[in-house]
């Protein structure tokens, strides 16, 4: 969040959304990810909405509220506060700013100043987070990173909505884009509301499980009100629309192959297809064990049982070796938990189950 795009239709769609949860009674934390100003961009300027018809009907004391916003002097997120348009919310309003700093520091600075919006933020129900483009796992001040999330999720106990503004990737990447928090979280449940004047955004709801009915019906019943169902587009398609991702359930069965006591017979067996490419890095962690590989979730076309096979490949030398790990898994789950939590020599070293390793074609059960 930038202090020059406060107030723009983005802002609009975003308080209103943040207006009914606190009506609701929910207690709400918001940490702006605020980044410093540009000059000269001209990005936060679609303020049209101000004037039309449409929008006082919906509700004419939020637009007035929305139209003291316009003046470049109170185009601040601490003015939100000060008028009220989010009364109840709890603020963290830190400046978060790294261009001036090595990678080292870079690194130490946003993990302090993650740690003191936890602090303040620490007796809220739900996080709102507001980064200027949305989820990434670079260490970039316009991003939220999805460690960040999981602390949250999983250190602090909290529930959170974040911000992710869509580029031009297809619709099934951007579908893929939305719900990678359930996967990076396969314990979490994923909604996400898209809000479409101009360019479309999405605020993708992070819940646990015990709290999801809660949200899903507070949404609902927000998309009931006429927010969620007065046309606003040419295509006359209402101005918020939700995606239910939902939580994937794994079939308990890992390949045959891993009750085989003889690795060559195991491996015989064994006949894969890949049903899911994880490819050879995630937040910086390299998922193989040596310079070159990757991993994917894989199914046995024999027996329908599922294996994460683990790809590397060390080229240091004229001899090189290679390294093929498949490790028994249950699903998608499981493997996606597995990929997120361990880089290629940490699966092998707390995997904690007997796998088969292929090394230069040599077949051997190791645990």
């Amino acid at each position: 969040m930038k202090n020059q795009y406060v107030g723009d239709v983005g802002d609009y769609g975003k308080y209103a959304l943040l207006r009914f949860l606190l009506n609701k009674g929910i207690r709400l934390g918001i940490n702006w990810y605020l980044t410093p100003d540009i000059e000269g961009n001209k990005d936060g300027n679609k303020r049209d909405y101000l004037d039309k018809s449409i929008y006082e009907e919906i509700d004419s004391g939020f637009l007035k509220m929305m139209r003291r916003l316009q003046d470049d002097a109170d185009r601040k997120v601490s003015r939100v506060k000060e008028l009220g348009i989010l009364e109840g919310a709890v603020f963290y309003d830190r400046i978060l700013d790294t261009s001036d700093k090595n990678k080292w520091d870079k690194t130490m600075f946003r993990k302090q100043w993650h740690r003191s919006a936890q602090e303040a933020l620490e007796d809220c129900q739900l996080i709102f987070a507001d980064p200027d483009n949305g989820l990434s796992p670079d260490s970039d001040d316009k991003f939220i990173m999805p460690d960040e999330i999981e602390d949250y999720f999983t250190t602090w106990g909290h529930d959170i909505v974040y911000y992710h503004h869509r580029d031009r990737s297809s619709q099934s990447d951007w579908l893929d884009t939305i719900s990678f928090m359930g996967k990076y979280l396969p314990q979490a449940r994923i909604i996400a509301l898209t809000f479409h004047p101009y360019e479309q955004r999405a605020y993708i709801f992070v819940l646990h499980e015990k709290t999801y009915e809660k949200y899903a019906k507070l949404i609902d019943e927000f998309l009931a009100t006429n927010w969620g169902t007065i046309p606003v587009t040419s295509k006359k398609e209402p101005v918020f629309e939700k995606v239910v991702f939902e939580k994937k359930n794994d079939s308990g069965l890992p390949c045959i192959c891993f009750m085989i006591s003889d690795p060559n017979e195991a491996y015989q067996h064994m006949s894969l297809k890949t049903v899911i490419s994880y490819g050879s890095t995630l937040n910086g962690k390299r998922l193989h064990t040596w310079d070159r590989g990757e991993r994917m979730l894989c199914q046995c076309m024999n027996c329908g049982g599922y294996v994460l096979v683990q790809e590397s490949e060390y080229h240091q030398y004229d001899n090189d070796d290679d390294y093929d790990d498949y490790f028994p898994v249950t699903g998608e789950n499981q493997a996606d938990e597995l990929n997120r939590k361990y880089d290629g020599f940490g699966i092998e070293r707390e995997f904690g189950l007997r796998y088969l390793q292929k090394t230069n074609g040599e077949l051997s059960w190791r645990n």
